[in-house]
């Protein structure tokens, strides 16, 4: 589908400026962070029907995922009632404060800036470092390197010397080195990427060279955090159920933006078009078509009861925000709001939906600048929130990457503290290897780092499950070729898991399984003759094999 015409970040700021301001200056009051015109919504019942349809989508937790159930609800219903019960109940549950309809407003702004999110995760090399600094520590010690480490240092030390060539800066590094001098610092790479970037924004372009530079910088960070999302499943203990919860969620986070920014990489390395780094537009557009966009924009304004929803939908396409610089303003007002709750000028907290219309509407290029009245910029000059800068007439925040990193903001909009105390915890139910594993089937590196820990692997019948269940051919080549994986009585059950699996393993990997010291005759025999179970390839393997026994 097409959506509307994508929006540079060079150019979003500068877009229907005047019409806009109009449509504000009607629906705004004169003192926004004392606006509580959305209170009323937070009281209207929502009917059974919808609440479930909106508990559906805010359980799941993958945000493209959501987004996209959400805008095929939101098209289906198009000039229909539930369209309206649907809105009424995403208002209903955020200006409420609910976490599902958090989760759910979270989806509707959610914009796609890749570029952007790829620029702000390679820039500082964190994992890159850390990840040479440990392989330098090891050959220092005489300890042996794993493979993919091996591999990663091959990969820094032939980039670094083709970009030392192009970028003017010397390193002392000969052909059969794998550590290069000064690993540690990752210079070469910080000046190169840093060069890319200021080209990049001055001229909103990049020469093929230098495109394939930046992407071959990104992809090597990306390798590094990959092998330190890997490290740390394969540290964590499977039966610790505190570590679990605490690591998990991270790691599931850290997987989900690799594959993302993976396929973003893999998309302008196809292309070659350095202006795809530049892109910022609603996710909303993947989904909708241009007529069906324009009515969704209608509707909402013909419903009194879904201003504030327009107002955010004409927000997003006019100044498509990245989730994370959203949540960062919008905690920041919230937390603002908080203090003139205690001045006694707010009666209640600002909630995140309205919280969120104030960001799109004054955000400028980095800033939000805000107007206030002289009566709030007092009240909070005694305790002024942080990264808050209180000016003559209003408030001016100023984007923090580091502070927005510290901030808890679980759908990448702030959550209210629910008060209620949590659930208790039964002490006698151990968690379980294989679920942890099952949840964690479609999250490469985690996956890839539990196969290396020790007590996942021992554990009968879950690496079984893995090459059973799984269609990654990575992991799936990783399993066969790794001996520990196929082999005792832990895994007895993976060479047969293997010949089943519907994925397109070459038939040389799976050639050496089809032996009786590895899957038994009887079983062998019921694969050549339930040829429907298995690959046709691997059947006529398993009969050639048969026929040379007898």
């Amino acid at each position: 589908m097409t959506g509307p015409p994508t929006v540079s970040m060079s150019s979003a700021a500068h877009l229907h400026w005047s019409a806009m301001n109009r449509v504000l200056s009607a629906v705004l009051p004169t003192e926004p962070l004392l606006d509580e015109s959305s209170v009323p919504l937070a009281s209207r019942a929502v009917d059974s029907p919808t609440r479930q349809c909106l508990q559906d989508l805010g359980a799941e937790l993958e945000l493209p995922r959501r987004c996209e159930r959400l805008y095929a609800r939101l098209r289906k219903y198009l000039g229909a009632e539930e369209f309206h019960r649907l809105g009424a109940g995403i208002l209903s549950f955020s200006v409420k404060g609910d976490p599902t309809g958090i989760a759910v407003l979270a989806a509707f702004v959610s914009v796609r800036a890749p570029g952007e999110r790829l620029v702000q995760r390679v820039r500082e090399f964190t994992s890159l470092r850390r990840q040479l600094r440990l392989a330098e520590r090891a050959t220092a010690a005489g300890n042996s390197l794993s493979p993919s480490a091996v591999q990663l240092l091959r990969a820094a030390a032939e980039l670094d010397r083709a970009l030392a060539d192009r970028y003017d800066e010397s390193l002392d590094c000969q052909s059969d080195e794998l550590v290069a001098v000064d690993w540690g610092q990752t210079r070469i790479f910080r000046r190169a990427f840093g060069a890319l970037i200021a080209e990049l924004e001055a001229t909103e372009s990049l020469t093929t060279a230098h495109l394939q530079d930046f992407l071959s910088i990104a992809t090597l960070e990306l390798d590094a955090r990959e092998q330190r999302a890997g490290s740390l499943a394969e540290a964590i203990d499977p039966y610790a159920a505190r570590q679990i919860s605490r690591i998990m969620p991270v790691l599931g986070d850290v997987d989900s933006e690799i594959h993302d920014l993976r396929a973003f990489i893999s998309e302008v390395s196809e292309k070659l078009d350095a202006r795809l780094l530049l892109q910022r537009r609603p996710r909303g557009y993947e989904y909708l078509d241009t007529r069906e966009w324009k009515k969704l924009r209608d509707e909402l304004g013909q419903d009194p009861n879904l201003r504030l929803l327009q107002r955010i939908l004409l927000g997003i396409e006019r100044n498509p925000l990245p989730s994370q610089t959203l949540g960062y303003f919008t905690e920041r007002l919230v937390t603002t709001a908080e203090r003139l709750v205690k001045a006694k000028l707010r009666r209640r907290s600002l909630d995140v939906p309205t919280a969120v219309a104030h960001v799109l509407d004054f955000h400028r290029e980095g800033v939000l600048r805000l107007p206030a009245s002289p009566r709030i910029v007092e009240a909070l000059r005694e305790e002024p929130p942080e990264g808050v800068e209180l000016l003559e007439g209003g408030l001016r925040l100023v984007f923090d990457p580091s502070a927005a990193k510290r901030l808890a903001l679980p759908y990448g909009l702030p959550v209210p503290l629910d008060d209620r105390p949590p659930a208790p915890v039964d002490p006698g139910v151990e968690p379980s290897v294989k679920d942890l594993v099952l949840a964690n089937l479609n999250k490469t590196s985690v996956l890839l780092g539990l196969l290396k820990n020790a007590k996942v692997v021992n554990t009968p019948g879950v690496v079984a499950m893995v090459a059973q269940r799984t269609r990654n051919l990575r992991v799936l080549d990783i399993i066969s070729q790794t001996r520990k994986l196929h082999s005792g009585f832990a895994n007895k059950d993976v060479p047969l898991a293997l010949l089943r699996s519907p994925a397109n393993i070459p038939i040389k990997t799976l050639r050496k399984f089809i032996n009786v010291r590895y899957v038994s005759k009887i079983d062998l025999r019921r694969l050549a003759k339930d040829r429907s179970a298995i690959r046709r390839e691997v059947a006529d393997e398993i009969e050639a094999y048969l026929l040379s026994l007898t």
